[in-house]
């Protein structure tokens, strides 16, 4: 039987030379665009949607600190200048006097943080021997705030004096940083729970940015 003038064979069909390189750039967009649609709806990987290299991580969702790691971090940020101002020397004064509005900065803004949304929660939640914690360290606050710091602002930066008075409120703060970090904070954790430092915390956020606005308007008029 002699074969159909119809049929046909491969070599009737014409297809277009596939270009290796083209070939990978077409998956490479494919793969692109499933990362970013992924992405851009939060959806997690899957074994049937691997292409999403940077999952969001949930503990990413929300960069509000709570109130403990906020705290915490205002105290690095106060030893860091305690040692810069420790480390000057009598010809730095304009160092110095850089350093200690700085310090002046912090140590205001961190003690209505704690004392005006922490200590009054910790207290609240606490007994006996918390009260004893928050009037001890509101009495540590009034000696830095209103003895040691102003004495320290009115001390000439060029003296040997100051550089004496630096290294008692440096002594004083991180006693005062180590006694919270190492009882009052565990405590304050245990007794308010995760949720209510987020919310702390995001008062505490709030507060903040008024007081460094305050702070430095008052500075910028003086």
């Amino acid at each position: 039987m002699s074969q159909s003038s119809n049929s046909c064979t491969l070599h009737d069909f014409h297809l277009p030379a596939l270009n290796p390189m083209s070939l990978m750039f077409q998956v490479f967009i494919n793969q692109s665009e499933t990362a970013r649609q992924m992405l851009h709806s939060h959806e997690r990987p899957s074994a049937s949607r691997p292409f999403a290299p940077y999952p969001i991580r949930d503990d990413l969702r929300d960069l509000t600190m709570n109130a403990i790691d906020l705290l915490k971090a205002d105290h690095e940020r106060v030893k860091g200048i305690l040692s810069q101002l420790s480390e000057s020397t009598e010809r730095g004064v304009k160092k110095r006097t850089e350093l200690l509005t700085k310090l002046e900065m912090e140590i205001s803004i961190h003690t209505r943080l704690e004392e005006e949304i922490l200590y009054p929660a910790y207290k609240k939640a606490g007994g006996k021997e918390q009260d004893v914690m928050y009037y001890e360290a509101k009495e540590e606050h009034r000696t830095v705030d209103s003895l040691v710091l102003p004495d320290l602002k009115h001390t000439d930066p060029s003296t040997p004096e100051f550089a004496g008075r630096v290294k008692v409120v440096k002594e004083l703060l991180e006693h005062h940083i180590e006694e919270e970090e190492t009882e009052m904070f565990p405590q304050a954790k245990k007794l308010l729970g995760k949720a209510e430092l987020e919310e702390l915390g995001t008062q505490m956020e709030t507060l903040k940015t008024q007081l460094k606005k305050q702070f430095s308007e008052s500075h910028m008029a003086a």
